[in-house]
């Protein structure tokens, strides 16, 4: 029989509240993600196949003087000119512009390293945000994009770094029974999603499906974040509580997700390949930073169990701890940008 704790509640869990509007919180987390965005799996001292020598020809670099709350805030119900704004972007002619987005961003791009990758520095490399509108002389790819990045870091930002090996932390991911049977808000892709998909392929330009309404309460908002789109992912927070779900998405979807939440690589030992819908309801492990953690009447309680505990009872997977060498981009110096 299952622990409870003495107000009857399953042990592990916690009766967690939500305290910002649910534009607000989901906003601010598609737009922190799009600040930050994937990154490939590469080595930090690994070049790339474009030329060093080549540099932006014309850039700008301005720090923002609002802090991405308060845009988000101020921009509530445009919500498709907001992510337009916010984040790095590349766009034809050899253009780059990044908005509201600070320098460790930058150097998580510039580098094509993850975020438990990047260490030292002062203090306002992970809270200034800054706004950059650069060009190149032609198109470029990623790689050049990056490169050319990189050099305009080194040369407005005095940045200065140095790659090391060191023992970090890992964790690895496993099936948490012994039968292989997952939990219930992990299943594989249906046939139905999955040739709803196909058709998308072989005609781009076909809508399917109808628009979904908008959430009227955040009772709404929280089902329709555990009911994705065929091909599709959401995911929303608050200070407290945070839902992550996919539809036809490869497994992988959710292994990055979790490396991002922990700050840490992760080893998928599970033996899942294909596609996958999953629903993961948790407390984060980081929490959002500038958001209050004060309680509010007016907003419903949730529970929510830890990641870990989510993790086994929600899609049968475990975490296990470990550690191993990894290579890290150090911070030696950094200072702010040159006046443009």
């Amino acid at each position: 029989m299952a622990q409870t704790e003495r107000n009857g509640r399953p042990a592990g869990f916690r009766v967690l509240r939500r305290t910002v509007t649910p534009t607000v919180m989901v906003l601010l987390v598609m737009l922190s993600a799009a600040a930050v965005f994937a990154h490939q799996d590469i080595r930090p001292g690994q070049r790339t196949p474009s030329s060093p020598e080549r540099r932006f020809e014309v850039a700008s670099v301005k720090p923002n003087q609002q802090t991405l709350a308060e845009f988000v805030r101020a921009n509530q119900g445009n919500t498709g000119a907001t992510l337009g704004r916010v984040g790095i972007q590349t766009l034809p002619g050899g253009r780059m512009t990044a908005s509201f987005v600070t320098l460790r961003a930058l150097i998580l791009r510039a580098f094509e390293i993850k975020e438990y990758q990047l260490q030292g520095g002062p203090a306002w490399v992970g809270t200034d945000n800054f706004e950059i509108n650069a060009k190149a002389d032609g198109e470029a790819t990623a790689q050049e994009f990056n490169a050319m990045l990189k050099a305009l870091l080194i040369e407005r930002f005095a940045l200065r770094t140095h790659t090391q090996v060191k023992d970090m932390p890992l964790h690895v991911l496993t099936l948490a029974r012994t039968d292989g049977k997952l939990g219930s808000q992990l299943k594989p892709t249906s046939d139905a999603c999955l040739a709803e998909m196909e058709e998308r392929r072989t005609n781009p330009g076909q809508r399917s499906g109808a628009a979904r309404p908008t959430a009227r309460s955040i009772e709404e908002m929280r089902e329709m974040m555990r009911t994705p789109t065929c091909g599709g992912s959401s995911m929303s927070s608050s200070t407290s509580s945070m839902t992550f779900s996919f539809s036809g998405l490869p497994f992988n979807t959710l292994v990055t997700r979790l490396s991002s939440e922990l700050n840490a690589p992760i080893l998928d030992k599970t033996g899942l390949t294909g596609a996958y819908d999953a629903v993961l309801e948790y407390e984060p492990v980081r929490r959002l930073a500038g958001l209050s953690a004060a309680p509010s009447s007016n907003v419903p309680e949730f529970l929510v169990p830890p990641l870990r505990s989510a993790l086994q009872q929600q899609l049968g997977l475990k975490l296990e701890d470990t550690k191993g060498p990894l290579d890290i981009i150090v911070i030696e110096a950094a200072e702010q940008p040159t006046p443009d």
